[in-house]
C-alpha cells in the first residue's frame, strides 16, 4: 500500500493498560522501535485521513512488519426519477462489505463519519453525501423506492453512484 507519512503511531502490548511507543511514521511510513519482548501488540495510526482501527501482531526482535490500514474516502449518491427528479427524504442504508458487521448509521452515530443535515436519507435534490469513510465497496439500499447498489470510495477521493428508479 502507499507508505502514511507523518501519520501518529501508538503501539500498546495487550497485558498492559499504557501505551509502549508512540510517534511519527517517517516519510517512508516506517515506524522503527527498539528492541521488543515476544508478546501481542496492539497497533494504531491516528490521523485524520486514515480510518481509525486497532490492528494485533506477534513481532520477533529484527523482524519487519508491514500492518495495513484503510485511508479514509467519501461517498455521494444520487437518487433520480427516469426524468431526472431527485427522490428526496428516501432513507437509504449504506454497508462497508470488508467491514459487514457494523451499518455506517453505527459509525454515523459514534462520530466516525459526518453526513450532511438530512443523515442517511437523501436532501431536497435527491443526494446523499458521507464523509470520512474507510475505503473500500460499500452497499446501498434504498427499499422504499426500490433501489439497490454497490459504490467503491478510493482512498483520499470520492465514490459516486446514481439509482434510477424507472416506474
Amino acid at each position: 500500500g502507499t507508505p502514511l507519512a507523518g501519520a501518529s503511531i501508538e503501539i500498546d502490548t495487550v497485558q498492559e493498560p499504557f501505551p509502549l511507543m508512540n510517534g511519527k511514521l517517517n516519510a517512508d511510513g516506517m515506524f522503527t522501535s527498539g528492541q521488543v519482548t515476544q508478546a501481542e501488540y496492539e497497533i494504531m495510526i491516528t490521523s485524520p485521513w486514515v480510518w481509525p482501527q486497532v490492528k494485533s501482531l506477534y513481532p520477533s526482535n529484527g523482524e519487519t512488519v508491514d500492518v495495513e490500514f484503510r485511508r479514509r474516502g467519501d461517498l455521494r449518491l444520487q437518487l433520480r426519477t427516469l426524468a431526472g427528479q431527485g427522490l428526496a427524504g428516501v432513507p437509504v442504508e449504506l454497508r462497508s462489505v470488508e467491514f459487514s458487521t457494523e451499518s455506517v448509521a453505527t459509525w454515523l452515530a459514534g462520530s466516525l463519519v459526518k453526513t450532511g443535515e438530512s443523515g442517511l436519507q437523501t436532501d431536497h435534490q435527491g443526494e446523499l453525501s458521507v464523509t470520512g469513510l474507510p475505503n473500500g465497496k460499500f452497499t446501498w439500499d434504498a427499499p422504499s423506492v426500490g433501489l439497490s447498489g454497490v459504490i467503491v470510495v478510493p482512498p483520499l477521493g470520492v465514490g459516486e453512484g446514481v439509482g434510477i428508479q424507472e416506474l
